[in-house]
């Protein structure tokens, strides 16, 4: 049947206005991270159309108004056909009375005030939304905001976009380290782990295996730029200096703590290799 066959029968059956929910949209359904979920009534209770807002999204669309989702949802002329062949007073008392089958059930949010339709129903809360029928009987989930929940999330989303500014970061400025080792007329290669949450970057002379970095935050990126600041520093002494001034040089950047105990090591890998030569 097509939709506008589908509205024409309901205004045919249902002589009152239905206009309205031309332009109400149902809304997307809160975040429950921030709720805490209580146990589910027993009893069905009558509870307002009204403050029905939205349900199941594979069953009711927000992109489209209330009306549009009764014109379109599966199988909604089996409620017509109720419509048709009981009347307009019996089922109105079907949708107000306890159900047998396939019950009705609503999450209810506390400080919002407000119900979803998340368990069978979507077909008779839409046609009592669209029908403006004031209440409708449901099982309700009480969903509880919790304000420390919600701090959670916030930290959580913090958190994330501190991660994310980080990894830019680090895409940004791991060129950079691959640079100075490039001007130290070393050659580098990268990979990240098995997990790909770093970057592994081997520091290579002639084929020879010369340092290694694992970048996973910028702390370890700083501290791959300070050991290049101290090597940069101690190739130009070696360079230049003799070995007693060299060892005393050495001395002295282990003093400030800025120089591992390998990087004497890695300059008798570069010295073995003929790299100062």
């Amino acid at each position: 049947m097509e939709k506008s066959n589908r509205e024409a029968r309901l205004r045919r059956l249902y002589n009152q206005d239905i206009s309205r929910t031309s332009d109400s949209h149902p809304k997307p359904i809160p975040d429950s991270s921030e709720y805490e979920c209580k146990k589910i009534k027993e009893i069905q209770e009558l509870i307002p159309v009204k403050k029905i807002m939205g349900g199941n999204p594979l069953r009711i669309d927000t992109e489209k108004t209330w009306l549009e989702n009764f014109e379109v949802i599966p199988r909604m002329d089996r409620q017509l056909d109720r419509l048709e062949k009981e009347g307009l007073s019996k089922l109105i008392a079907f949708l107000q009375a306890d159900q047998k089958d396939e019950i009705i059930v609503v999450d209810y949010y506390n400080n919002l005030d407000e119900f979803y339709v998340m368990d069978n129903g979507s077909h008779r809360t839409t046609l009592a939304k669209v029908m403006g029928i004031e209440t409708i009987k449901a099982r309700v989930r009480p969903y509880e905001f919790k304000p420390e929940l919600l701090e959670k999330k916030k930290r959580r989303e913090q958190l994330e976009i501190e991660k994310k500014e980080e990894e830019e970061r680090l895409e940004k400025e791991f060129p950079l380290l691959r640079k100075r080792i490039s001007n130290l007329g070393l050659d580098s290669t990268t990979k990240k782990d098995s997990r790909g949450k770093s970057k592994e970057i081997y520091v290579t002379y002639k084929g020879k295996s010369i340092d290694y970095f694992n970048i996973t935050c910028l702390n370890d990126l700083e501290k791959a730029f300070d050991e290049l600041e101290v090597l940069e520093s101690l190739i130009d002494a070696r360079r230049l200096l003799t070995d007693s001034l060299l060892l005393l040089n050495i001395r002295y950047f282990k003093l400030r703590r800025r120089s591992p105990w390998y990087i004497n090591d890695i300059l008798d890998k570069l010295a073995k290799s003929n790299y100062f030569k």
